[in-house]
C-alpha cells in the first residue's frame, strides 16, 4: 500500500506531526501497523544496513533509500529518506510519500522529482532489492554465528559467507556508467561479520563508480585489440601467401592459431566500442545496448566467448600436434582433419551449451555478467576427442656398432651429470646470496721535506688530514700527491691565463657580471693591459692552472699506509654470521700481522700491497691519483666447517693509465682561518686513490631438491642415446629400410588384427 500525504514538523525527530487530525490518526494506524507486525520466527525477516524488517516494510525501506543512494549527489534533489521511516520527504511540496512501486500514484509522483532514465534506474533497484528479499526467504538460514549474514547494502544482495572471505558482485546497471564486467567487493573478517566503516556495514563500490578509470580501461583494450590486428593480419597474409610455407602441417595450424586469435580481437574490438563504450556514454541507462539486451548483443557476445574458446583451443592442439613430434619424430601426424574438427567445433559447442543456459535461467545484460560456477563450461573445454592413440614399439637390434654408440653415449651424459653437473657445479647445493657491511680504518703518518716541496706548508700529514672525506660508504681515499695553494682571501686580481677567454687588450673585452667557462671568479668589468689579462673578484691569488702534479708525489710515503677493513657477513638462509678475522685472532695478531703472501687472511693491507696485487706502482699511480676495487669473495661450502668458510680478496684498477684526458683522480678542497679579522683559506688541488670496496659471494648447502631436480634431469637426458641410435639405425646402416618395417607398425580399425601374423583369437578379442 502506498500513501501520499501532508507532512510539517522535524522529518528525522522522535516525533511526527501531521497537519490534519484525521490524517495523522490514521497515518499512525497504518505506519505502526507496518512496522510493529510480530512474526514468529527469524525466517520471517528480511535483512538489509538498516536491520530486520518484515517484507512489507523492507520493500518501502529498500525502495526509499534505493533514491536515496542513487541521488544522493544530485543538484536540487527533492526527495530524501530516513532510517527511522520507511517514507520518502519532500520538503518544497510537505509531503511524506510512501515509495510502493506497486502503486503507479507513488511512480508517477517520485519520478516527477527526477528524468526519465532516473525514474528507470529507481524502479530497477527497487525491484532488485524485491528480489534480494524473496531470496533470502527462500534460502535456508544458517548459523549466525559462523557466517556474515545475508543481507542487501543499498545497491546489491549478498548471500551468507563464511569469515576471513572477500565476495564479489558484478556491477548492478542501475549505477550510472556501471558496466557488468567490473565487481563490487565485500569483505566478511574472521568474527563472522561485515567490514563496517563509520558505525555501518560497507561495500566497496568504487570499481563500479570510477568513470574515468573505466573509460581508460576501455581505450587501453582497444588499443591492444588493434595492435594485436595489426600484427595478426601480416602474419596470416604472409603464411598463405608463399606455398613453401602453408604445405607445411605446422604452419597450417599456425594459421588457424592466429586466425582464431585475429577474430577474437575483431570481436572484443566491436563488443569495446559498440556496447561498453556505449553505455559509459550514454545519459539515459535505460536505453543503452545492454539494457535493451537485444538479439544482435547476444549474439555479438555469443561471437566473443567462441573465438575466445576457440584461442585457446587451437593452443592445445598446436601443443598435442608439436608432441606428437617429440614423442615419435619419426612418424609425425599425416592428416590434421582431426586437429580441424577439434579446433573449430569443440569451442562452438561448450559455448552453444553456455548460450542455451544463460538464454533459459539469466537472461540479462547481454550475457556480460558472470554466471557463476557455469562459467567453466567454456573457460575449459571438456569434449576434447583423441582419433588415435600412439604407443611405443620395442625392437631389440643386436649390432655391436650400435651398441657402442648407445653405451658411449649413456656414459658421456651420466659422466657429465655426475662429474660436472652434481660434483663440480655443486648441484646437490641450495645456494643463498651474500649480505654484508664493511668498515674500514686507517693508519700512518708521512713527513713532507719543505726543502723539496716548498709551496707545502704542512710538513707532517696524519689520517685527519689525508683521508678525505673522514667516512664514506663501501669505500675511502688517500691523498698521495696536492698543489697548494696559500693564503687566498676575498679580492681583486687577474685571472688565470690558462682560462679559456682570460686575455684582453680593453675591458670591453671583459664584460661585468659575466663568469668564464672554467673561470675561477666573476669579471670587474676592467681589463690589466699590463698582463693582458681580464680583472676578477674571486679569492686571491687564484690557482696557476699551468702547474703540475709534483714528481715525486709529495706524500709517497703513504705507500706504507695500513687499512683496516672489518667486514661482517651473513647468509639468512642459513642462519650463519662471518667475519675476515680469524678465529682465534689476539690484540698480538692485529699489532704484528699484513696482509701478504705469507698471510692471506690477515685484514690489515699495506697500501702499496694493495696496489700492487692490482697490478700497478704505487709511485706512478701516486703521481696522478686513481681508482682501486678491493673485492671481498664469500664463496663457502656450508656442508664443511664454518670455520673454512674464509674470504678471498681480489684487486684491480678501475680507471687506466693510459687515458690522455682527465688522467687519474683528483679534487679541491680548502681550509679556512683569519688573521686580524681577515678571512684567508689555503687551497689544495688533491690528488690520491680511491678504494672501493665490494662483498660478493654466496654459500651452498645440500638439499635433497636440487639434487634430485639435476639427477632427474640427468635420466632425461638419457633419451638423447636413443634419438642418436634411431637415428643411425634408420638412416645410415645398411639394412635401414628392415628396422623401418620392423619399428614402425601401422594400426587402422578392427581389420588392422589381419595383418598381425600369429595373433590369435584371444588376442583380437583384447
Amino acid at each position: 500500500m502506498g500513501l501520499i500525504y501532508p507532512y510539517a514538523g522535524n522529518f528525522n525527530g522522535q516525533q511526527i506531526m501531521i497537519k490534519n487530525r484525521i490524517v495523522n490518526r490514521f497515518f499512525l494506524c497504518w505506519y505502526f501497523s507496518q512496522v510493529t507486525v510480530v512474526y514468529s520466527t527469524l525466517e520471517r525477516k528480511c535483512h538489509s544496513r538498516l536491520g530486520y524488517n518484515n517484507p512489507d516494510v523492507f520493500e518501502l525501506f529498500s525502495c526509499a533509500w534505493c533514491y536515496e543512494h542513487l541521488f544522493s549527489i544530485k543538484p536540487q534533489r527533492q526527495l530524501y529518506a530516513s532510517d527511522r521511516v520507511a517514507l520518502l520527504y519532500n520538503p518544497l511540496k510537505k509531503l511524506l510519500i510512501s515509495p510502493d512501486i506497486n502503486n503507479q500514484t507513488i511512480i508517477n509522483e517520485v519520478c516527477s522529482t527526477v528524468d526519465n532514465d532516473e525514474c528507470h534506474r529507481w524502479k530497477s533497484c527497487c525491484v532488485a532489492a524485491n528480489d534480494c528479499c524473496r531470496r533470502q526467504l527462500s534460502t535456508p538460514l544458517g548459523d549466525k554465528n559462523e557466517t556474515c549474514g545475508r543481507t542487501w547494502d543499498g545497491w546489491g544482495c549478498w548471500d551468507d559467507t563464511e569469515p576471513d572471505k572477500r565476495v564479489y558482485l558484478s556491477c548492478p546497471l542501475y549505477l550510472q556508467y556501471s558496466l557488468p564486467i567490473r565487481q563490487a567487493v565485500k569483505t566478511c573478517h574472521h568474527n563472522a561479520s561485515w567490514e563496517r566503516r563509520d558505525g555501518r556495514e560497507w561495500t566497496n563500490y568504487q570499481p563500479c563508480l570510477k568513470v574515468d578509470d573505466l573509460k581508460t580501461s576501455i581505450f587501453v583494450g582497444l588499443g591492444c585489440s588493434i595492435c594485436s590486428i595489426l600484427v595478426l593480419f601480416p602474419a596470416i597474409f604472409i603464411f598463405i601467401r608463399y606455398q613453401g610455407l602453408r604445405k607445411q602441417h605446422r604452419i597450417r595450424l599456425h594459421i588457424n592459431l592466429f586466425l582464431s586469435l585475429l577474430l577474437k580481437e575483431i570481436a572484443v574490438a566491436c563488443w569495446d566500442m559498440l556496447v561498453t563504450y556505449e553505455r559509459m556514454t550514454n545519459i539515459d541507462t535505460s536505453s543503452t545496448v545492454l539494457a535493451g539486451n537485444g538479439a544482435g548483443c547476444k549474439i555479438l557476445s555469443f561471437v566473443k566467448i567462441y573465438f575466445k574458446c576457440a584461442s585457446f583451443t587451437w593452443m592445445f592442439c598446436e601443443g598435442l600436434f608439436l608432441h606428437r613430434l617429440m614423442s615419435d619424430a619419426f612418424s609425425p601426424p599425416r592428416s590434421l582433419i582431426p586437429f580441424y574438427i577439434a579446433g573449430w567445433t569443440v569451442p562452438f559447442t561448450t559455448t552453444l551449451i553456455y548460450a542455451i543456459l544463460r538464454a533459459v535461467l539469466a537472461n540479462e545484460s547481454c550475457w556480460s555478467t558472470s554466471y557463476g560456477h557455469f562459467e567453466w563450461i567454456f573457460d575449459v573445454p571438456n569434449l576434447i576427442f583423441l582419433v588415435h592413440y600412439d604407443t611405443p614399439r620395442i625392437v631389440h637390434i643386436r649390432s655391436k656398432k650400435v651398441g657402442v654408440i648407445n653405451r658411449l653415449i649413456q656414459l658421456i651424459i651420466i659422466g657429465y651429470v655426475i662429474g660436472y653437473a652434481i660434483v663440480y657445479k655443486k648441484g646437490y647445493q641450495e645456494n643463498d646470496a651474500v649480505q654484508s657491511a664493511v668498515t674500514t680504518k686507517l693508519k700512518g703518518v708521512v713527513y713532507v721535506n719543505q726543502s723539496q716541496y716548498p709551496d707545502i706548508t704542512t710538513s707532517v700529514w696524519d689520517v685527519a688530514e689525508y683521508v678525505v672525506p673522514p667516512q664514506e660508504n663501501n669505500a675511502f681515499f688517500v691523498i698521495t700527491n696536492l698543489i697548494e695553494t696559500p693564503k687566498q682571501t676575498i679580492g681583486i686580481c687577474i685571472e688565470d691565463p690558462k682560462v679559456l677567454g682570460s686575455n684582453c687588450t680593453t675591458s670591453s673585452q671583459c664584460p661585468t657580471g659575466k663568469v668564464l667557462p672554467a673561470g675561477n671568479g666573476v669579471l670587474t668589468g676592467e681589463c690589466n693591459t699590463t698582463a693582458g689579462l681580464c680583472l676578477i673578484r674571486a679569492w686571491c691569488p687564484v690557482e696557476n692552472g699551468a702547474a703540475k702534479a709534483p714528481d715525486p708525489p709529495a706524500l709517497l710515503g703513504s705507500k706504507d699506509f695500513t687499512v683496516f677493513i672489518k667486514n661482517n657477513i651473513q647468509f639468512p638462509k642459513f642462519k650463519v654470521k662471518r667475519r675476515n678475522l680469524p678465529d682465534n685472532a689476539s690484540d698480538e695478531f692485529f699489532q704484528t700481522c699484513n696482509y701478504g703472501s705469507n698471510s692471506k687472511d690477515c685484514p690489515i693491507l699495506r697500501l702499496e700491497t694493495i696496489v700492487r696485487e692490482a697490478g700497478e706502482n704505487y709511485a706512478a699511480m701516486a703521481k696522478e691519483g686513481g681508482v682501486i676495487e678491493i673485492q671481498i669473495q664469500w664463496n663457502c661450502n656450508l656442508d664443511l666447517s664454518e670455520s673454512e668458510c674464509v674470504p678471498k680478496y681480489m684487486f684491480r684498477r678501475l680507471d687506466s693509465s693510459d687515458y690522455k684526458i682527465s688522467k687519474g683522480y683528483n679534487f679541491r678542497y680548502a681550509k679556512y682561518y683569519k688573521e686580524n679579522d681577515v678571512e684567508f683559506r689555503t687551497l689544495f688541488k688533491a690528488y690520491g686513490i680511491k678504494f672501493i670496496l665490494s662483498v660478493t659471494g654466496e654459500a651452498g648447502k645440500f638439499n635433497f631438491e636440487p639434487f634430485m631436480i639435476n639427477v632427474g634431469s640427468g635420466l632425461a637426458l638419457l633419451s638423447i642415446a636413443t634419438v642418436v641410435c634411431d637415428i643411425v639405425v634408420l638412416y645410415f646402416l645398411k639394412a635401414r629400410n628392415l628396422y623401418k618395417d620392423k619399428k614402425y607398425l601401422q594400426v587402422v580399425g578392427d581389420d588392422a588384427y589381419k595383418q598381425l601374423d600369429g595373433q590369435n583369437e584371444e588376442d583380437k578379442s583384447e
